[in-house]
C-alpha cells in the first residue's frame, strides 16, 4: 500500500478581495487499485490586496459578466 497526499492551491476571487483556497486530500492507494480517503481539509487563506493575482479562469468569468 502507497501513501498519497495531493495540496490543490487555487488563487480566487471572493468579494472583490484576492483569497488562496488550499485542499489536501490523504489516502492509501491499495494493491488491487483503489482508492482509500483518510482525511480531507480545505483552508482559505484570504490575501493582502494586490499581493497575488486570481487565476486566469477568474479572469475569464469577470470579463463575460461585464
Amino acid at each position: 500500500m502507497r501513501e498519497l497526499v495531493v495540496i490543490e492551491r487555487e488563487t480566487v476571487l471572493q468579494s472583490g478581495r484576492a483569497v488562496l483556497h488550499e485542499r489536501k486530500y490523504h489516502g492509501v492507494l491499495r494493491e488491487d487499485g483503489r482508492f482509500r480517503l483518510l482525511a480531507y481539509c480545505g483552508k482559505w487563506f484570504p490575501l493582502p490586496k494586490g499581493a497575488a493575482e486570481p487565476s486566469e479562469n477568474v479572469k475569464h468569468k469577470e470579463e463575460k459578466a461585464a
